[in-house]
């Protein structure tokens, strides 16, 4: 203990010393003020929880007492008088729950697992399962983020649901002080009664770090987790871009004050269809005041959804506008043919999609007669990039013919290859190698590519290298596409774009500006489908000030 905490100690002791005595003489009122003081100089006593029950356990409030007594084994986890209360108050009041949820096989196990660490209502948590579980299984991009973690159990429910169900990457940040509430203000009352009266003020609702990170290590999705420890004040406006964007946002934050501060900070980071629940909204008059007042600034009217008489959930009710510049006939067709909708994991966010489709579908020229069309990428992955091209290229009526150069790919690339059948090849060798194989198949056949979509190796040499080696490949009128193509380091973006590319500065806008500053060619201009999406290629990467997009094109010349 530090000496900056010594003073707050011994106050918090001699305060459960005055509860106890209160306690003892029947003051049960006195006793309960007393342990109200105490919790709200955060800084934990052992006992103190326990005495706290003792009250809630007189005033006829059995399930708080039971939460008190969670509070401190979660605090002092050898209290074995605690765990002798709570197992007999356990007994006595049985398991009653109001949901079929534990029917789910699935939840029941993994509820049985958090429920020690956890204050939320079955129905609650059944509800972030369902919620984070249908996110998953659509493809819904983004990250998770839970604004009050308190012991853990919905945290690690959350990154469980994540770990069995994400079809692609995500991660669950976890926010919180880890040293309980911060104080509360005029507006957070329940039924019109201060929060400071009512026994979960300031300093409940604590428990350490090391309660979220043991029951996420029994789960086995430590590394799923990224906990933040700090008041929402500071540490949301601080990581707001690490975050990168949200599929499901989970508040807990009680307070008028916590609350605002969730909504202003996270909101807009949360992608069309992403979900938000929020645990206190018919509980604490503060959280819902700040949700109305939020909806009301926004003009918004999202559906309410009931989860019990204190949770709710609703749909993010606004979308990510569209580009008025963008005709609507190519928005339509776009939503037809992304590849999202078929299932298809893929790197590149839905600005950028719009982007490569837009270019193929729209922007390539073609010439007066032409039999067909030829397309190379360089750098396929897990082909999702590639099947988007093959769709784009496929409206002009005309047959295409599409060679990957990939020298290894995902499985998800195999599985597209396959489906493509006798309209694609593939050339299982670095660029470098397959570059002399392709223009040799391609002067046989007497033609060049009509578009090349470069992705391959990132550095600054292996991009040089592979624009040398296949823009000559590319006939006049042709489209040379690059992904990945971000601005110059500066002080806002360094941190972000580095930790997107392990530690490194990727070379693409260095090779690219160099390259066409000579060659034959003109930069053709790209509209976004959505330019309020911060989403940026991978979602759960942090988001990029600045950047909506990485697609970049040339037209030869």
């Amino acid at each position: 203990m530090t000496e900056s905490h010594q003073p707050q100690a011994a106050a918090a002791q001699s305060l459960l010393i005055e509860a106890t005595r209160f306690l003892q003489a029947g003051a049960v009122q006195q006793a309960f003020d007393a342990t109200l003081k105490a919790k709200s100089l955060r800084t934990p006593v052992i006992n103190l929880d326990l005495v706290r029950s003792a009250c809630f356990i007189t005033m006829g409030r059995l399930h708080e007492a039971l939460e008190s007594l969670r509070e401190e084994l979660r605090l002092f986890p050898s209290n074995l008088e605690a765990q002798r209360l709570l197992d007999q108050l356990a007994a006595e009041m049985g398991q009653v729950h109001g949901t079929d949820s534990l029917n789910d096989p699935d939840f029941s196990q993994i509820y049985e697992v958090v429920r020690p660490y956890t204050m939320l209502s079955v129905d609650r948590l059944y509800s972030l399962f369902s919620l984070a579980r249908r996110v998953c299984l659509e493809n819904i991009p983004g990250n998770f983020i839970e604004c009050g973690v308190a012991a853990g159990g919905s945290s690690a429910l959350l990154a469980y649901v994540i770990r069995r169900y994400s079809r692609s990457p995500r991660l669950l940040w976890c926010f919180d002080s880890f040293s309980g509430m911060p104080p509360a203000s005029d507006v957070d009352t329940h039924n019109g009664v201060p929060a400071s009266l009512t026994g979960w003020g300031e300093g409940t609702c604590a428990a350490p770090r090391a309660s979220l990170e043991a029951v996420c290590a029994k789960l086995g999705v430590s590394d799923i987790i990224r906990p933040v420890e700090g008041f929402f004040e500071s540490t949301l406006p601080e990581r707001k871009n690490w975050i990168g964007v949200a599929a499901l946002l989970h508040m807990d934050g009680d307070w008028h004050s916590s609350t605002k501060c969730i909504l202003e900070n996270f909101y807009d980071r949360v992608v069309d269809r992403g979900v938000i629940q929020v645990d206190d909204f018919g509980h604490w008059e503060g959280c819902r005041k700040a949700c109305e007042e939020f909806f009301a600034s926004r003009h918004i009217a999202p559906v309410i959804r009931q989860i019990d008489s204190t949770g709710v959930w609703f749909e993010k009710p606004d979308r990510s506008p569209l580009n008025p510049a963008v005709p609507a006939e190519i928005v339509e067709a776009f939503r037809q043919h992304d590849v999202s909708r078929f299932g298809i994991e893929s790197q590149m966010s839905e600005n950028e999609r719009f982007q490569l489709f837009s270019l193929l579908a729209w922007e390539l020229k073609l010439r007066a007669g032409q039999r067909d069309i030829c397309f190379v990428e360089v750098g396929s992955y897990a082909g999702a990039s590639f099947l988007q091209s093959y769709i784009a290229l496929k409206s002009h009526g005309l047959p295409v013919s599409a060679t990957s150069v990939e020298p290894a790919g995902q499985a998800q690339f195999y599985q597209v290859m396959r489906e493509l059948s006798s309209d694609a090849r593939h050339l299982k060798m670095t660029s470098d190698v397959a570059a002399p194989i392709l223009a040799a198949q391609l002067r046989n056949e007497g033609r060049l590519a009509d578009a090349i979509f470069i992705d391959g190796d990132h550095s600054y040499e292996g991009v040089r290298r592979d624009l040398e080696l296949y823009f000559p490949l590319l006939r006049s009128g042709g489209l040379l596409i690059v992904h990945d193509y971000l601005p110059a380091l500066t002080p806002e973006n360094r941190e972000y774009i580095l930790y997107h590319h392990g530690g490194s500065e990727p070379g693409i806008r260095q090779a690219c500006d160099e390259f066409f500053a000579t060659a034959p060619a003109q930069a053709v201009r790209l509209e976004l489908l959505k330019p309020a999406d911060p989403c940026q290629t991978q979602s759960w990467l942090p988001s990029i000030p600045g950047v909506f997009s990485t697609v970049r094109a040339w037209r030869k010349l």
